[in-house]
């Protein structure tokens, strides 16, 4: 499974907007500490979220896995799509479903 810094590149690669937004919220260095992990994360998946929100998609989150995953519906008439993903946090598994789904847009 891929880490965070490795799906934030990812990220660059394919929605840069929503990278710079995150770089502006000093989301995307490596934290040097746990406190400022657990910051880092609330404003990556937050952003995500609002993305998510602002493309008219549905997030399903899960813990009733063996690890954390996220699913994001897309409507794709006239049918409900679903990219999902497990990851070894909730952040990774939100942002790597974002990716996935951002990757599918249409």
């Amino acid at each position: 499974m891929k880490t965070t810094r490795e799906l934030l590149e990812e990220l660059k690669q394919i929605d840069r907007k929503t990278w710079d937004e995150l770089e502006r919220w000093d989301a995307v260095r490596e934290p040097p500490c746990e406190d400022e992990k657990f910051l880092s994360d609330a404003i990556i998946q937050r952003r995500i979220q609002i993305e998510i929100e602002k493309n008219g998609w549905w997030l399903e989150q899960s813990t009733f896995t063996a690890k954390p995953s996220a699913k994001i519906q897309k409507r794709e008439d006239p049918f409900w799509k679903s990219y999902g993903t497990q990851a070894e946090t909730h952040t990774d598994a939100i942002l790597a479903a974002y990716i996935i789904a951002y990757g599918m847009k249409s």
